[in-house]
């Protein structure tokens, strides 16, 4: 005769408190005593766990898993036709299976048997005679591990999704080959990018629009973090400087009118770097306005000191009423322009790699210093004049810097 074991249960509360949604969990007993078998249905069913189903032993288990994976399986050892442990075995060595919750029951009180349950992949052990609180909150704890590492999982996995999404609008709103090629082309400006990682999302962004056949507009974004806050508020900003955009527009103006707006976005972090500027290559000039420490460099064909411009170092998106300058630097035939946040041993950097070096390769070993100092640490984009004419003067940036 099953002993009335329902009122014991509801004494100790036990199933009154499911803190995660496991009464719906399915369950698979494996016991070949039928007395045993029922028992353990009565008590788990008396818990309120709504899904028990049964198998006779270790094969008929292995049936009814694959047939439908149960949440979790309360495993008998000393069984007919294939034991406790073997039927362990073959859960652990199916990857859908693998980490399935496995609760032994067992007669075996040994320490070498108890190991060996744990070897072959047991997760919990019940000793019999079964204490039905004892079981109960095995297999509760049991579950609700089970369902929130599933629910963890399923988390994880669509927002990796959605992440990936976001990356490609994200890699999206960077210029693409063709265009790049295409300025190229039509304005004589070779145009490299260091930036970081295509699998990160963070603040940084930058642009290039022609403004007719002879003047390029450029712009840089650097908003700290690697975070969707800060790819959002980038992508904010990328979107009102396409609105603002102009070419009757001045670098200064537009940036005072984009801190303006910033001002009114979500925060930005301790601090934003911003650069915009036009390149005008026939007149080999370099008309820009800056927010933070964000410097442009410019490296003349014929001198081997690199030039850095100035720049506003008020906060960018903290006071709406700042008002930004626009500032020029020559760009020459054979000239190279920097756009970025240069890191302070840059320039000396920048000085040894180009001493001696001329034309075309010129330009590459500044892509190889940039490379090197700046690549995933912070975005810089470096335009070439295409052009090796005589070089210009560098003095007219002292002359011509902060008109």
């Amino acid at each position: 005769m099953i002993p009335n074991i329902r009122p014991s249960i509801q004494r100790a509360n036990i199933g009154a408190d499911l803190r995660l949604p496991i009464h719906d969990c399915d369950i698979l007993v494996v016991e070949d005593v039928p007395w045993n078998r029922h028992l353990i249905g009565t008590i788990l069913t008396g818990a309120g766990f709504t899904r028990v189903r049964y198998a006779n032993d270790g094969q008929d288990a292995l049936d009814a898993v694959a047939v439908a994976i149960p949440d979790l399986v309360v495993l008998d050892i000393m069984m007919p036709r294939m034991d406790g442990f073997e039927v362990c075995r073959h859960l652990r060595a199916a990857p859908e299976t693998a980490e399935l919750p496995i609760l032994i029951q067992t007669a075996l009180t040994s320490t070498d048997d108890r190991n060996q349950a744990f070897q072959v992949g047991s997760t919990d052990l019940v000793v019999k005679p079964l204490d039905q609180a004892e079981l109960i909150a095995r297999v509760r704890i049991h579950l609700e591990n089970h369902v929130l590492i599933r629910d963890l999982q399923l988390f994880r996995a669509r927002l990796e999704g959605e992440l990936e999404v976001a990356r490609t609008i994200y890699q999206d709103l960077l210029p693409g080959a063709d265009l790049i090629a295409g300025l190229q082309a039509s304005h004589g400006v070779v145009i490299r990018s260091q930036s970081r990682d295509r699998n990160e999302l963070g603040g940084r962004l930058w642009g290039v629009k022609a403004q007719g056949p002879e003047r390029l507009s450029v712009y840089l974004l650097d908003i700290p973090g690697r975070s969707i806050s800060a790819a959002l508020n980038a992508c904010q900003l990328h979107t009102l400087i396409g609105d603002l955009l102009e070419p009757s527009r001045s670098p200064g103006s537009l940036l005072t009118e984009l801190n303006g707006r910033a001002c009114r976005l979500e925060a930005l972090g301790d601090i934003a770097f911003v650069a915009i500027g036009t390149i005008e290559p026939a007149n080999g000039r370099f008309t820009y306005a800056t927010a933070g420490d964000c410097r442009p460099i410019v490296i003349h064909a014929d001198h081997d000191i690199p030039v850095v411009g100035e720049t506003a170092n008020t906060p960018f998106g903290v006071v709406a009423t700042t008002q930004y300058e626009d500032h020029g630097l020559s760009f020459g035939p054979g000239a190279t322009l920097l756009l970025g946040t240069p890191s302070s041993e840059l320039t000396s950097l920048l000085t040894a790699a180009i001493a001696g070096v001329n034309g075309p390769a010129r330009a590459d070993a500044v892509a190889g210093v940039i490379a090197e100092t700046c690549g995933g640490k912070r975005s810089t984009i470096q335009f070439d004049r295409a052009d090796h004419r005589a070089g210009s003067d560098p003095t007219a940036d002292a002359r011509t810097n902060g008109a």
